[in-house]
């Protein structure tokens, strides 16, 4: 990881910064300084990019599906290679041309890491680039995110658990008051602590011992929340159980929401173009042997593991789709599709008034259809047009503006409806949101790209919950 520092003024008269790439006019009409360049963040980056390019230029690098050479953001360059002379090259590059346009590499934060399994690998010490010396260092942070030489994610976990319990203990007081109601305590719990503790949780690969810390964590927030519960057959207070607190807390627990949050990053790389990046690391095939003993478990088979969970076993096997980033599906024999999704998102639909009609013109085997992605739309209620396809396994209605229960209970029709999305619909703001579409829908076993647990299906009906509350209270 590099970063640059101020060093001295430069001055440039009708010359271009850019060497390479299309032509830009960068022609200064005065004398500029380096102090200018950080005050105009579009002069900064300017000078950066040709720092950039000049490395860019060299053809070394790391190989995984096509050349990786450097990660920019702002002025943090990380540079990978596949060897230390690698690095060395790159480096000296990147230092020669940072001194011809007045920058300098500040040896302070810049530090350099082998990433290897093997810890009995021999370690350089310093690399030294003139009168440069870049300390080697087995982790360090990038982004706010600490990446470790053997490729750990723990480390970066626990320091994510630590930043959540201070966070925790900032705001004790809160959660312990009986001054505010529970609903603002859990909306404190995820605005102040919970996204500290998420962050980056999309790049995860979590294992049970991991997911256990995580759960513990929360639960001893919600507990905070929650308070002591008096025992009604000892009369006794006490705590109460994990079980009685996921009961009392509507929203997915934390675990649940690093899978939704995985999965939809994963989906947003499937769905990028070839030329970026994050596609090319997730298709891309490292070479090389695995070492002996247990394979480590990685991020793609977590979303293995998660894509069985919300239904979708018949297609671990399968590639990223790319019909998403321009490519269209297969027509059959009468010029129609061969596909069972079907993706109307980001509309602005009001209704699914002649639905029926628009998938037998548009699909060759329209009663198979399996899928289909309604988000963000302007729907007010679920259309019985939807109850016209049997075979329907998924369907996404998040982001619309339905506000009835009574609506959705329809969906129960659907037998083989395994995966629905209600999130930012009004109904999510009603007390037990999640409880009551449970309740309605018995045969989903995802919601909201979250899956449902035993503890859920068994939790009492909020109906019935609400009648036995009444009677006491007359009691």
């Amino acid at each position: 990881m590099t970063a640059l520092s101020r060093r001295q003024g430069f001055r440039r008269d009708e010359h271009e910064i850019l060497e390479q790439g299309p032509p830009i006019d960068l022609s200064f009409k005065h004398a500029c300084t380096l102090e200018d360049i950080y005050d105009d963040p579009l002069l900064f980056n300017f000078a950066l990019e040709y720092t950039i390019r000049k490395i860019q230029a060299n053809t070394e690098g790391l190989e995984l599906n096509e050349l990786h050479q450097v990660l920019v953001y702002a002025d943090d360059v990380n540079m990978l290679g596949e060897n230390p002379q690698m690095i060395r090259g790159n480096a000296e590059i990147l230092v020669e041309a940072s001194k011809a346009i007045g920058l300098e590499v500040n040896p302070e934060k810049t530090k350099y890491m082998i990433m290897s399994r093997d810890q009995n690998i021999v370690r350089n010490g310093a690399i030294k680039i003139g009168d440069l010396s870049f300390k080697e260092v087995e982790k360090f942070k990038y982004l706010g995110a600490t990446v470790t030489n053997i490729n750990d994610t723990w480390e970066e976990i626990k320091h994510r658990i630590n930043m959540g319990n201070a966070c925790y203990y900032s705001v004790e007081k809160l959660l312990s008051s009986s001054l505010l109601s529970k609903n603002l305590k859990v909306r404190i719990y995820k605005t102040v602590i919970l996204l500290v503790v998420l962050y980056g949780c999309e790049t995860w690969t979590l294992t049970l011992r991991e997911e256990q810390r995580l759960r513990v964590f929360e639960n001893k927030v919600l507990s905070k929340i929650s308070g002591a519960k008096r025992d009604e057959v000892t009369g006794e207070w006490r705590k109460l159980h994990n079980t009685e607190l996921h009961a009392s807390y509507t929203s997915p627990d934390i675990i649940r929401t690093i899978k939704s949050r995985r999965l939809r990053w994963a989906g947003h790389v499937a769905r990028m173009g070839e030329s970026r990046n994050a596609y090319r690391v997730l298709v891309g095939r490292p070479e090389g042997k695995r070492p002996l003993g247990r394979p480590r478990r990685r991020w793609e088979d977590n979303i293995k593991m998660d894509l069985r969970e919300v239904g979708y076993d018949d297609l671990k096997n399968e590639r990223p789709r790319v019909f998403r980033v321009g490519h269209m599906p297969v027509r059959g024999s009468s010029m129609k599709y061969l596909t069972r999704s079907v993706w109307l998102n980001n509309n602005n639909l009001t209704n699914a008034r002649g639905f029926e009609n628009f998938i037998n013109s548009l699909l060759e085997q329209p009663s198979a259809l399996g899928w289909i992605d309604l988000s963000f739309n302007t729907f007010t209620e679920v259309d019985d047009e939807l109850l016209k396809f049997p075979n329907l396994r998924i369907l996404y209605l998040h982001g619309n503006s339905i506000q009835s229960l009574g609506s959705i209970e329809k969906l129960k029709k659907l037998d083989r409806l395994l995966t629905a999305t209600f999130h930012g619909n009004p109904i999510e703001s009603m007390p037990c949101y999640r409880s009551h579409i449970i309740n309605l829908l018995p045969q989903i076993n995802n919601l909201d790209f979250a899956p449902v647990v035993s503890s859920e299906r068994e939790a009492v009906p909020p109906q019935q919950n609400r009648k036995r509350h009444a009677s006491r209270n007359k009691n």
